[in-house]
This record gives C-alpha cells, structure tokens and sequence, in this order.
C-alpha cells in the first residue's frame, strides 16, 4: 500500500514554517525594542540574539571584530588589568556603565552600549540619551560598524555642540604648575590641560578653558583623615572644566608656583574626539589615590586615547610623579617646547632687581606708611620712568598679599591701596617695560629621573663599609636642580643595605619612609618659615662604648632661611628640630632630643651642590645622650642621570669623636 503526498502539501509546510519564523523573529524585534525602551539594555542585548534587529547585526559584527577587545573600546572604558580582579574599569560612578556588570565584562558594555544608542530617553543618573551622554563611544563605534542611519538614527546632542562652540578649539596645552611642599597635595607638582582657543595670543590665553583632575575634598578635613583617605582612594577625583584664569590664579598667585606650559602636538581632527571623551568623564568620579590614580595619571589616560596602541598609562603601575607624565609625552614627541610662566613671588623678585637700594628704601617707606596719598607724593621726585618701576612692583606686592583664597583670588574688588597706587600710575602715560624673568634653570622633563639607586664606599672610623641603595621618589637638597626646585627636598622610602666588609655581614642600614625640607627663604618683602621632617628607622650608635644598633626616629622643625645671591643658589639656613628616638635596645628605650642646626647650600655652577651643615643636640627626657655634628658634602652631576657625591662627617658622641667619609654613584631613571 502507497500513500502519495500532494506536492502541494510540502508547499504549504513549507510556507507555514516561513511564516513562524517570521512571526517569532518580528516578535523577538518587538520585544527588544520593549526592553530597550524600559532601559533594560543587558537583556535587550540577549534578547537580539538571532532576531532580526538591526541590534542583532551590530552586536555580530562587533563580535566578529572583537570590538570589546579593541584598545581603543579599553580605553574608552579605562579598563586595565589587575591582579586579583582581572580585567576592570578604574571608573568608579556606576554612572559611566550600561551594563550591570559593565564594570568588570568591556564585552557586555559595549553591547548594551549599542542596545541604549537605539533609545532616545535619558540613560539612568543623567539627563542624556545614551547617545549624547558618550558621544565618544558612538562616535568610535560609528566609525567601526558604519551605523546605518536608516535603522539607528544619529541625534543632535545640543548641549555637547555648545560645549564645543565656547572651547572654540584650537589645540590642547600641557599646563605643569611646579612642585609645592607646603601643600601636600602639589608636593610633586601637578598637571592639567588648556584648551586653546582659535586665534588666542599670549596676552588673552588666560580666558580659554582648563580641564583639571583632582580630588574633592572638604576644606574641613583633618591632616590624618585626608592622609588616610588619600593613600586608600577615599576622596572621589573629578574632571572639571573651568576657566584657565581660575588655575592661573590658584597655582601663579595664591600658592605661589612656577608654571610650565607645552603645546600638544596632535592632529586638529583628534582635538574633537578627545573634547567628546572629556564630556564623557565630567559626570562621573573616579577613585582618587595620591600616590597612583592621582592628577596626572587620570590627565595622561585622557591623552592616551590619542595612541591607544601604545597607551602611556601603562607605563605607571607604582606609583605616578607629574614629571614622569611630562617624559612619557616627550618620549612619544607629543610635546612642544616648554614655555615658562613665572609665579607672581619670582616677578616680585625680579621688581625687585631692577630698583636701587634708595629706591627699595622709599618702597619700604610707603608701604609702611599703608601707601597714602601722601607716601605715593614722595615718587614725585623721580624720573617718570622709575616711578613705573616702583608702581608695578606695588601692584604685584598688593595683590600677592591680597590674595589668601581662591575666592578672593577671583574677586575683581580692589583694596583701598590697589586703587590708590592705580591711580597714580594712571597719571603717568608711558607704558610699561615687558619684565623678563628668566626660568630657573632647564624645563621639569629634562631634570633627572625620579627614581635612584646608589652605590658607596667609605670608612667610619678605620672600619671600610659599603652601601647600596635604592629610592623610587623623587629628589634631595643634593640632587642636581636642574628641572627641581632647588630650595626643596621630598624623598619616600629610600633604602640602603650596608656591607661590612670585616664581620662579612649586610645590613639593613636605613630605611626612611620620609624626608621632607622646604626652604622658603626670607626676604624684604616675604616673611616665610622653612620646615623639614624625617619619619624613618636607621642604624647608628648612640653609646660611645657599644655598637651601632637599629633605631625608630622622627624629627620635625621649624626655621628661617635667606639666599645670598640673586644670581645663584646661595642659602643660610637655621633650623629648630625636635627628634624622638626609639630602640628596644636602651634601658629606657626612647629619647627626646631638641637640636639646634646651622648650615649653607651653595650652587655655583648648576649641577655642583656643596653644603656645610652642623648641628648640635641633647636629651631632655629618657636616654642621656649628647651629640655635635659637623658635615661637608659635594655633589656633583656628572650627566643628567648620574651624580657623584663626596661626603666628610665628623660626630661628636658623648665627648668621643667619629669620622666618617663616603663617596657615592647615583643612577636616575
């Protein structure tokens, strides 16, 4: 028996399953769309797989080119490698992801970035759609899947154009304000970028914009708390766009610092991708870290997506030092060459050169007369053009004092004083002369590398020893000041083993967490303190009549410092210590030790350093000990990573004498 089946009934199967796959596929689109719509883009994504929205096609083809993995969607991600969590976002506002898990999968980020580009409602914590809220990202994403603007309509996201519109860009500049010890959060100087404005001189730069990263932090927040939550990434970093001014002000004027600036060499048509990838930034948060995710790293991860093959963020695993940022950019020739700014202290300085001692003398006596009417009467006597110079140098003193905080720093108000000495310079009609300062030595990237390691020979009374050491940040008072403030010191945990040649043992010999000096010093028309301290532990003797032996120390003080010479390092410095010592090894196992210290730091050709310092102390409380010190010191660079240094102590320990010579090789890097 034989069944024959009609052709027809094939047919009709056959057209039947179409119209179910159809039916179920246009489903599938619907409820994509459905899930897009609530914002759901994870599950939208998912839900795309197969169906026939154009979704599906996107995520295919992203798949196929492995667009997750791209360096370019990484860094647009700031996703990077770690050790125990894998590949993660430095990101921290959950408002930078798309994804739920977007933080940690770049994969499910960029798919439910191509989900939320279909939906023009706002994406959750903004008041953007997903589109304008990254425009980087669409943008790139753009450029590598060719978005059919039939099916994933392009919006115009006003807000970001004015954004542009008033930046106005040209180019991109690299503003580097020097280091500041005074303020712990500059001590190693600081980066943020200008953007410059299409046809900008020099004499209206200070109205672009500035972009600058930096933690938030309370003006109320105690020393131990900021330290704690600076070192644990307890403040949240931020991008904020504000006028160049503001910085110039805050960095030249109220802290007092040199500024260097340094053009970007990138293409005009990258200038507008790196503004979009900023806009993104501004409305999240990032962890901030001192000593890691600080300023300059999160500065350099935003130029990075101008190389995103070679990213210069990859180079800071341990710690990132502002200058180390500048290197890494002159390495890849991004940047131009550095152009000095000088901090409003250097001009008044320089004011200062340019006036006899007559002429300082009738400064001093209107400023002690609180700049009068009839104070200012005394300029009559002189020539037009000295009194210019009198009255520019009153200006720039007036509002260097004036200006103690930020908020009076932008204040246009005049003091009484500012507008009596303005008015009397009205009344004269030459111009002023251009004041030319001369930086102080050469630009910060081309100083010495900011990590050391060293090696030593010397004797400590007839005893040979050997030393080796390492220091990972950043520079001493004898270090060569080329690039470095050359009135300043800051080290971190500098390490030195020590080899004794006659016992064939090795030591740990110091290990000192910090090392800080800033000298301010004083003079006719700045009345500043310098200040130093030390936290570490160093073996040393401290019995005449026993051996050396391992030491917990922290010193503090305060003191007063003047420099000789205006053509020339040349510095007198005093300084009142307070020292505490703590070993397991004394019968009262600590000692408190006021100590008083001379000394003179003098630079006669840069990169040769000498010093002559002594310093005498005592025990007030615990121990008994009593010691004199007297040490010579030369350094000497022999190029712009190595330094040769000579040192000859003499120590004077409870009555009996030490002496002490050494000679060391420095490596920089």
């Amino acid at each position: 028996m034989q069944f024959l089946i009609p052709k027809s009934f094939f047919t009709k199967i056959f057209s039947l399953l179409v119209a179910l796959t159809i039916i179920t596929l246009s489903s599938a689109g619907a409820s994509v769309d459905a899930l897009i719509d609530a914002g759901e883009f994870d599950q939208a994504a998912a839900s795309a797989e197969g169906s026939d929205h154009y979704l599906n096609v996107l995520i295919s083809t992203a798949n196929t080119k492995n667009l997750h993995q791209h360096p370019m969607w990484l860094l647009l991600g700031h996703y990077k490698k770690s050790v125990f969590l894998g590949t993660n976002s430095q990101v921290d506002g959950a408002d930078f992801f798309l994804a739920e898990d977007g933080k940690f999968d770049s994969q499910k980020e960029l798919h439910a970035s191509l989900a939320a580009f279909f939906s023009i409602k706002p994406v959750e914590h903004s008041k953007y759609s997903a589109q304008c809220r990254f425009p980087a990202r669409f943008a790139w994403l753009d450029e590598q899947l060719n978005f059919d603007t039939t099916k994933l309509a392009k919006e115009q996201c006003k807000d970001f154009e004015s954004y542009y519109e008033a930046m106005d860009p040209d180019s991109l500049t690299v503003i580097f304000p020097s280091t500041h010890p005074n303020s712990p959060s500059s001590m190693f100087g600081h980066t943020l970028l200008r953007v410059d404005k299409k046809g900008q001189t020099d004499e209206n730069r200070m109205l672009a914009f500035s972009i600058n990263y930096a933690a938030q932090i309370d003006p109320e927040e105690g020393m131990f708390s900021y330290t704690v939550l600076g070192l644990s990434g307890g403040f949240p970093g931020k991008f904020m766009i504000v006028p160049y001014y503001l910085k110039l002000r805050e960095y030249a004027q109220i802290e007092n610092r040199d500024l260097w600036e340094y053009k970007l060499d990138l293409p005009q048509e990258r200038l507008r991708f790196v503004l979009m990838h900023t806009f993104e930034l501004a409305y999240t948060y990032f962890d901030y870290y001192f000593f890691t995710e600080n300023c300059s790293y999160h500065l350099l991860s935003l130029i990075d997506v101008l190389n995103a093959e070679d990213p210069m963020t990859d180079e800071f695993w341990g710690w990132t030092i502002p200058v180390d940022t500048l290197i890494s950019m002159q390495q890849r020739q991004l940047l131009g060459e550095g152009r000095f700014y000088p901090s409003i202290a250097r001009k008044i300085q320089k004011r200062e050169s340019l006036l006899s001692d007559e002429e300082l003398g009738l400064v001093d006596e209107i400023i002690g007369a609180h700049v009068t009417k009839e104070a200012l009467a005394q300029l009559a006597s002189l020539e037009s053009e000295r009194q210019i110079l009198i009255l520019d140098l009153l200006t720039d003193y007036l509002r260097y004092y004036k200006i103690d905080t930020a908020e009076k720093a932008v204040s246009s108000k005049l003091s009484k004083e500012e507008r009596m000495v303005l008015l009397h310079r009205s009344r004269i009609k030459s111009p002023s002369p251009v004041l030319a300062v001369e930086p102080p030595g050469v630009s910060p990237e081309k100083g010495h590398g900011t990590s050391r390691v060293g090696v030593a020979a010397g004797l400590e009374g007839d005893k040979p020893f050997g030393d080796i050491e390492w220091r990972p940040a950043y520079h001493d008072d004898m270090d060569s000041s080329a690039g470095f403030a050359s009135n300043s010191g800051l080290e971190f945990m500098r390490v030195k083993l020590r080899y004794l040649p006659d016992g064939q043992d090795i030591l740990l010999q110091q290990l000192n967490v910090l090392n800080i000096v800033s000298f301010e010093p004083r003079s006719r028309f700045f009345r500043n303190l310098s200040w130093r301290a030390n936290v570490g532990w160093e073996r040393f003797q401290l019995d005449a009549d026993s051996d050396a032996s391992g030491n917990f120390h922290g010193s503090g003080g305060v003191g007063l410092s003047y420099e000789l010479s205006n053509n020339m390092t040349s510095l007198l410095y005093a300084f009142v210590d307070g020292q505490l010592l703590v070993s397991p090894d004394y019968e009262e196992h600590y000692s408190i030790l006021p100590m008083a210290n001379l000394g003179y730091i003098v630079e006669p050709l840069l990169g040769l350093r000498l010093k002559l310092e002594g310093s005498i102390s005592r025990s007030v409380l615990g121990k008994e000990v009593q010691i004199g010190e007297l040490g010579l010191v030369s350094s000497y660079a022999l190029s712009r990573q190595t330094n040769f240094r000579l040192e000859a102590r003499q120590r004077i320990l409870q009555g009996a004498r030490q002496e002490t010579v050494k000679a060391s090789l420095f490596y920089y890097f």
